[in-house]
Parts: C-alpha cells; structure tokens; sequence
C-alpha cells in the first residue's frame, strides 16, 4: 500500500466518520480499500462482535447500490443488523462508497457463521453483479425465499432543523424493515437531486431506524422548506397507499 495512502484516506472521509473512528481502524478500512484495486467491489471483515461480524463493503457509489448490496447478503442467507455508509471522492475522482455492515446467519439453510468464506462470496457475487456476468433478478428471487412476516406499518420521517460542521441536515426514517428499505429511501434522495454524505441503519425486529445526513447536489445546505419537499417524498414512497 502507497504509504501517503493512509493519510489520502482518512482526509476524503466525512468528518463524522473520522471523529468516531481511531487511528487504527482508520489504517485497516484504508488498507481495505486498498486492497479493492479495479475490482467493481471488494468486501473484507474488518471487525468481530460476539454476535456478528463487521464487513466492509468498498465499491463505486452509484443510485439503488444500497438495495444491491442488500439483496446480494439476503441470498447468501444473512442479514444486516446495522449498516454505515459513507461516500467519498476516491484517487480516481469518482464517487466511491465505503459502507460498514453488522452480518449475522438468519436463515435455515443458510450459513451457520459469518466468516471469511461467506464473506468472499459475497464479494464475488457483488462484483459479478455489477460486471454484468449474473441477474440480479435470480439474486432477489433467492432473497425473497423466506416466508414475509406481515406487521402492521409504521413510517416516520423527521427532518432536524440545524445543520451540522459539514452543512448536512439529519433525515431520520422509522418504518417497518424491509429488504427493500434502503433502496426506496435512496432512489427517493437521488430523484430529488439530494446527496447524502453518510448514513447508518439499525433494526430492532420488525422495525429499522436510518438516518441520512443530506445536502444539496451542490454541497449547499437545505432550506427547511425542500427538507419539508424530500421528507414528504420520502413519506409517500414508504406510505401504505404505495404499490
């Protein structure tokens, strides 16, 4: 690894990624996504909790990837339990997205444990993925396997009325979990020419909680009347009325 790389690294993420991250974690994600080259994705673990293992997810920043990576985990029979994601201008000056996810085996069927062959095999799917070489059609098909839980809906969209160091305002989402949370969310956020600068995810059961710090596609910040404009779009993409 180029030993400014480091350094390069650390400087591109968002502030809030560099406040909560030491210097040795901040060395390991870089040599992660060192290690990605000209791979379309790379995935490593970067960490290990009692009940979950935390990979890294390293690829180009592109609309609905968020919706990608997680139909590509739910086919390899695990699930997230929290997600981080983060997006930074990378040496190539293209819009790379570096995103953290808690993994646990969820299905019958599925991996017994998360570990370093599961997560391999996320990575090649991934890239296969976005190489073009498998459908995503199978993919989401084998995701959507196990039998649907039906609870009743719940969907709250809070914008916070400050900005914060780097100009963002804060989007909170509650709803009812769904594969299909995050992409809806997103493809939302890009329609309305919103960029999100970092964003993380945690489920309790049935219900998930996502935040999104969110500026301009400019960099400015928002005025409360288009945060009133993207919270209401995002409540009519997630309402019940929505096909």
């Amino acid at each position: 690894m180029d030993a400014n790389f480091v350094e390069s690294f650390r400087d591109s993420m968002p502030s809030a990624y560099r406040q909560h991250q030491s210097a040795d974690d901040i060395r390991t994600h870089a040599q992660i996504v060192w290690r990605r080259g000209n791979d379309p994705a790379h995935v490593e673990i970067c960490n290990k909790k009692v009940n979950a293992v935390v990979a890294c997810v390293v690829t180009d920043d592109r609309p609905g990837l968020a919706s990608l990576i997680r139909a590509t985990i739910a086919a390899h029979g695990i699930d997230i339990l929290a997600a981080q994601a983060y997006c930074r201008n990378n040496e190539k000056g293209r819009a790379e997205s570096v995103q953290f996810l808690w993994l646990s085996p969820v299905r019958e069927g599925g991996a017994s444990a998360v570990g370093e062959v599961e997560i391999a095999n996320i990575s090649s799917s991934l890239s296969a993925l976005l190489r073009g070489e498998t459908d995503l059609g199978s993919v989401i098909e084998r995701a959507s396997s196990a039998p649907p839980s039906n609870p009743p809906p719940v969907v709250d969209v809070v914008f916070a009325e400050d900005v914060d160091t780097e100009g963002a305002i804060l989007l909170t989402v509650d709803a009812t979990h769904s594969e299909g949370l995050m992409g809806t969310i997103t493809s939302v956020l890009y329609a309305k020419e919103v960029s999100v600068l970092h964003s993380d995810l945690t489920t309790s059961g049935c219900l998930a909680r996502a935040r999104f710090h969110v500026v301009e596609s400019d960099g400015a910040p928002l005025t409360q009347a288009r945060a009133r404009e993207v919270a209401s779009a995002v409540l009519d993409a997630l309402g019940p009325s929505r096909p």
